[in-house]
């Protein structure tokens, strides 16, 4: 499957995208271990080189809330980067919500 517009134009883009909307049962035994593969062998890759463009804190947190894919799909340290988003997001609503409060008063 080749990924849309934006996605990028490579394996990774074409797998990351494949993996965004399609569940893990319609794919065979083979392809869930390939692409477990994929992800624990590519993660650090993503995360020191240029972040491809589907690469978003928005894909990682979907990827972690899939109830299809076991904990131990994801590499450890992506379970610490989406932490790590997670908790960089809760720091901007932070900031956030103090001037929106005291603006509708």
């Amino acid at each position: 499957m080749t990924a849309p517009f934006g996605w990028g134009d490579n394996q990774d883009a074409s797998r990351a995208f494949t993996l965004s909307y399609f569940d893990l049962s319609h794919f065979t035994k083979a392809d869930v271990r390939s692409i477990r593969t994929w992800l624990h062998e590519r993660w650090g890759v993503w995360e020191r080189g240029t972040e491809p463009p589907w690469f978003t804190s928005g894909w990682r947190h979907a990827l972690a809330k899939r109830s299809d894919l076991p904990r131990d799909f994801l590499p450890a340290r992506a379970h610490a980067r989406i932490k790590r988003d997670l908790l960089h997001q809760e720091d901007n609503v932070r900031r956030v919500r103090p001037t929106t409060e005291a603006s509708s008063h």
